[in-house]
């Protein structure tokens, strides 16, 4: 092992460097503090310190708080040799940083137990930066294949919406090519999912105030009368989790979707609002319009078409409740609690 020892006493310095040679360390011998603060800057600088508590230029104490401060995977470890005994003098030798103290005259056997014990704290320490080390590299491998996986699912979505916009194009029908046209729209919402959760801190959670703005303004932009169509947006910036923001995502899409098709006919302008709000636990997504309104055969229990049967069951994987409220327009309005057990 390499030992520094700084220590001014060229009798108690002989003695201490011909025991640890003799036991087979390599010794580092320094006179002062400012020479082990020198000695300690190197890149291979000793891990065990032998330091005398009083010496010339930085005494003992000021020399471990310089050490302490220096950016090391493995601290060094550090035994203070000393003439004062008093138990504030111990106390703040240790509070400076050093493991441990030896007073002065000491005996070779209880050194060498104390070096002992310096070289096994050193061997945990470097174990555990080993491990500490190995898990990162896992985390960072983990990283990059995450990136990857959401790379290629949102490649592998936008080709699916290549196909089906090619399929509705080889259609007549209009209740075909709606349909197609409906389920690009869908999975255009998964593809945006997917790219806002690339570019998250941890691919498991994101944010709604990232998420649903673009998919919005994706979503009206789908539509010849996007521009006689004002849009306002209220969204609140908490986190949810991947698949509660996915089904949010496509309810979202499938209201939209309605609106822009059947809310203005007949109109020259409209107006959408989004406001998406969390209240302590509470998620609330309102969506309303000014149009010609939902008809009143139209709700929940008797949806009809296939957008409201979807929006029905993903209500209820959300564990929440939906509404249509009827007054100038139409007003839907999702609950649901943030955290399911509060």
């Amino acid at each position: 092992m390499r030992i520094l020892v700084a220590e001014d006493d060229l009798t108690t310095r002989t003695y201490l460097v011909t025991l640890l040679e003799r036991a087979g360390n390599e010794v580092i011998v320094v006179v002062d503090g400012d020479e082990a603060w020198l000695a300690m800057q190197k890149e291979n600088a000793p891990s065990m310190l032998l330091l005398d508590w009083i010496m010339p230029g930085m005494d003992g104490g000021a020399l471990c708080r310089a050490i302490r401060a220096q950016e090391r995977e493995v601290k060094p470890y550090i035994i203070m040799l000393t003439v004062k005994g008093e138990k504030e003098d111990i106390v703040f030798g240790l509070d400076s940083g050093a493991d441990d103290y030896l007073p002065k005259p000491y005996d070779a056997r209880e050194l060498f137990a104390r070096i002992e014990v310096g070289r096994r704290m050193l061997g945990l320490q470097e174990t555990l930066v080993g491990k500490i080390n190995k898990i990162n590299n896992l985390l960072a491998e983990k990283e990059l294949i995450l990136q990857e996986v959401h790379h290629r699912i949102k490649n592998n979505m936008n080709t699916i919406c290549s196909l089906l916009s090619l399929q509705s194009g080889m259609f007549d029908e209009t209740a075909v090519v709606s349909a197609l046209r409906d389920a690009e729209a869908r999975v255009q919402s998964m593809v945006i999912l997917y790219d806002t959760l690339y570019r998250a801190a941890d691919y498991i959670d994101i944010s709604v105030s990232e998420y649903l703005p673009i998919l919005i303004d994706t979503i009206i932009d789908n539509f010849p009368n996007k521009s006689s169509v004002k849009i306002q947006k209220n969204i609140d910036g908490f986190i949810l989790d991947i698949k509660r923001m996915q089904a949010i995502g496509i309810i979202v899409n499938e209201l939209l979707t309605n609106i822009m098709k059947y809310a203005f006919t007949g109109k020259n302008e409209g107006l959408i609002k989004v406001v998406v709000s969390l209240n302590v636990n509470l998620v609330t997504v309102i969506i309303a319009d000014n149009g010609n309104g939902i008809p009143d055969k139209v709700d929940f229990e008797n949806p009809g078409g296939f957008g409201l049967v979807l929006v029905k069951g993903l209500t209820e994987q959300l564990h929440g409740k939906i509404r249509i409220e009827r007054e100038n327009g139409t007003r839907i309005v999702l609950e649901f609690m943030k955290d399911e057990n509060r």
